[in-house]
C-alpha cells in the first residue's frame, strides 16, 4: 500500500496534492464514486479516529489524531497518539469494497502468523491487529504502529544497492526457511499456480472485446509453463506476496517491520517473494513498468546479470525452475491478482505496458 500524501487532519485537496496527476485524477474519481470526494470526510476520520482507539483500549485514557494518510489503495490511515506519547496507533478505514477485502485478508494473515509457532519473533516486526468493527456504517481496523522509516523518495530509487537490500532478502529468506517444504510438483500445484491465475486473465480478456486476440497467448504459456513445471521437485512456503521496498520500514541498515500481508499465501514458491523484491527495486529505479522488465529479462540470456545477484544466489532462489519460467510464473501471478483492482484492467496503459507487451512473446 504505497502513501502518496499526507495531512495534518486536513481535507483532501491537501492529501491528494501530493500524488502525481494521473493517480491523482484516478483517486478524485474513485472517492467521488464511493462517496469520500469531500473534505469534510477527512475531518471525520481524524475526530473519530481517537474514539475508535479509545474504544479497544479505554484504559490507555484519551488519544489524539496525529495525522490522517490517504494511500492509493483508497485506504484512509490515521496515527494516533496516547495524550501522554507514550503509545500509538493506526486506524485503517477503507474507501471502496476492495479496499476493504484487502484489510479483511490481512487482519486474517496477521492473525495466523502469530499462531504459528514457526515464526516466533516476527511479531515483532509485523502489524498487530488490535480491533475491527464499524462506526457510522464504515469499516475500520485498528493495528499498532510499527517502528520504523518507509523506504521513500532517494532511498527508494538507491534501495537496491544500499546494506537495507541485503537485509531484506535474509528476512525473507528466514520466512520461507522456517515454513519451508519440499514436494514435487502435481496436477493440483499447476491448478494453483498455473490454471487459476490464467483463468482470472482469460476471464478479463473474454469479458472485454478488444482483449480477445490475447486468449491464444494465454492457452500457450499455460501450456508451457504446466510442462516446465510438472513433476519437478521444488521447495515450497509461505510468501508475502507483495514484497518489495515499499512495504518495508527501516532503521539504519536494519529493518524494522514488513507491512501489507493481504497478498500472502502458503504453498507458494519462494522465488515469488525474491523476484518481486528485485524487479519492483528496479522498477522504483528505472521507472518502467513490470511488463517491460519482464520482456526485457525473456530476451536476456544472462539472467543473473539481468535480475542483478550473483548467479550462484539466483539458482538458489530459483530452487531449480528455469530463469524464464521463474519470471513468467511471477508475473502471471502478479497481473492475475491486480487486472481487476481500480486504475490497472480499466487503465489502456498499464494493460499494454504491463500485459499485452508480455504476451506477445508467449
Amino acid at each position: 500500500m504505497d502513501l502518496i500524501g499526507t495531512a495534518a487532519s486536513g481535507g483532501w485537496p491537501d492529501v491528494l496534492a501530493a500524488a502525481p496527476g494521473l493517480a491523482r485524477r484516478r483517486l478524485r474519481t474513485t472517492l467521488r464514486r464511493t462517496g469520500w470526494g469531500g473534505g469534510p470526510r477527512s475531518g471525520w476520520v481524524g475526530r473519530i479516529a481517537p474514539t475508535v482507539v479509545a474504544a479497544a483500549e479505554p484504559e490507555a485514557g484519551h488519544w489524539l489524531t496525529e495525522s490522517i494518510t490517504l494511500t492509493d489503495t483508497a485506504v484512509v490511515v490515521a496515527v494516533v497518539r496516547s495524550r501522554t506519547g507514550r503509545h500509538r496507533r493506526v486506524v485503517k478505514m477503507p474507501c471502496t469494497t476492495e479496499a476493504a477485502e484487502s484489510l479483511g485478508r490481512q487482519a486474517g494473515v496477521l492473525a495466523a502468523l502469530r499462531a504459528d509457532p514457526r515464526l516466533a519473533g516476527w511479531a515483532k516486526i509485523t502489524p498487530r491487529p488490535l480491533a475491527s468493527g464499524a462506526f457510522d456504517g464504515h469499516r475500520y481496523w485498528v493495528e499498532d504502529v510499527v517502528p520504523g522509516t518507509p523506504v521513500t523518495g532517494t532511498a527508494l530509487r538507491t534501495f537496491r544497492e544500499g546494506p537495507v537490500f541485503a537485509a531484506a532478502v535474509r528476512l525473507i529468506e528466514d520466512l520461507h526457511a522456517r515454513t519451508a517444504a519440499a514436494s514435487t510438483v502435481d496436477p493440483a500445484d499447476i491448478s494453483l499456480w498455473v490454471d487459476q491465475p490464467l483463468s482470472r486473465l482469460a476471464a478479463f480478456c473474454s469479458a472485454h472485446p478488444r482483449h480477445r486476440e490475447d486468449l491464444p497467448a494465454l492457452g500457450r504459456l499455460g501450456a508451457q509453463l504446466s510442462e516446465e513445471l510438472l513433476g519437478k521437485r521444488v521447495r515450497t512456503s509461505l510468501i508475502h506476496g507483495d514484497y518489495w521496498a515499499g512495504n518495508l520500514l527501516t532503521s539504519g541498515p536494519a529493518v524494522t517491520g514488513v507491512v501489507d500481508w493481504d497478498r500472502a499465501s502458503a504453498h507458494q514458491l519462494p522465488l515469488l517473494d525474491l523476484l518481486h523484491l528485485t524487479l519492483f527495486t528496479e522498477r522504483a529505479r528505472s521507472g518502467r513498468e513490470l511488463g517491460e522488465i519482464v520482456v526485457r529479462l525473456l530476451q536476456d540470456n544472462a539472467a543473473a546479470d539481468a535480475i542483478g545477484v550473483p548467479a550462484g544466489q539466483l539458482n538458489a532462489w530459483l530452487g531449480g525452475v528455469p530463469p524464464a519460467t521463474a519470471v513468467l510464473l511471477f508475473w502471471l501471478r502478479h497481473i492475475s491478482l491486480f487486472i481487476e483492482s481500480e486504475g490497472h484492467g480499466d487503465n489502456r496503459d498499464w494493460l499494454r505496458r504491463n500485459v499485452h507487451t508480455v504476451l506477445a512473446r508467449c
